[in-house]
């Protein structure tokens, strides 16, 4: 990952370069790793990750989220949304290296570390919301666009119009996907349902996208000749 150093206008805005930094790629690819709720982003710190307690090649690669109401990073469903999510070895490695090279070095009034930083302490969801939107543009990551715009001219290359990219997706709709493909590829339910933090039930209803011939296939290796 490229070194970056993150800035920000005096509003706290995110400069051009913070938008293109590693950050977006720290919040999608976490976001497709494990599921997580997007709100989940704003209340992890430095700390939270058990791959930092050691080098990415020994640790158990893990985000540990937790409840912590007295420094203002709730979870949704308070001490039940607890819980530590596996990650995969090349992920850790891209938050290990955005930490190294790219957060900045701040605390926030409570003295955690926060993951995704300002030079104020913690980032605001309505900013990782939007770091999320611009990173998942086809432009951002392929540098085209299969819709034929033209970067220089269009509404969607700006930090405040990324939502309008017909190819962006938002924060929740990572997670939605992360249910999807976990579940197509033969991670059951219950597996999931742990993972993301949610009942067999709300997954079915609202989550799981699958079409009929992609969990008609999910059912193909249970099936038995009778």
């Amino acid at each position: 990952m490229r070194p970056v150093e993150p800035r920000q206008t005096s509003d706290g805005v995110p400069t051009a370069a913070d938008r293109s930094s590693p950050v977006g790629t720290v919040l999608v690819r976490t976001a497709l790793e494990s599921g997580s709720r997007w709100r989940e982003y704003e209340q992890r710190s430095e700390q939270s990750s058990s791959l930092l307690q050691t080098s990415v090649a020994f640790a158990r690669l893990a985000l540990e989220i937790r409840h912590r109401p007295e420094t203002e990073t709730p979870l949704k469903k308070k001490g039940k949304g607890e819980r530590d999510v596996l990650i995969e070895k090349d992920d850790g490695r891209v938050i290990a290296d955005y930490i190294e090279n790219a957060r900045l070095a701040v605390t926030d009034e409570y003295g955690r570390e926060p993951l995704i930083a300002t030079d104020h302490g913690r980032r605001a969801r309505t900013t990782i919301q939007r770091m999320v939107y611009t990173a998942t543009r086809p432009c951002h990551y392929e540098n085209a666009c299969p819709f034929d715009e033209d970067p220089e001219t269009c509404e969607a290359a700006t930090w405040n119009g990324a939502s309008k990219c017909p190819g962006s997706v938002s924060p929740h709709a990572l997670r939605r996907g992360y249910v999807t493909a976990a579940r197509n590829a033969g991670q059951p339910k219950d597996v999931t349902g742990e993972r993301v933090n949610m009942t067999g039930r709300v997954i079915d209803k609202h989550y799981d996208k699958g079409s009929h011939d992609e969990k008609a296939e999910r059912r193909r290796n249970h099936l038995r000749d009778i």
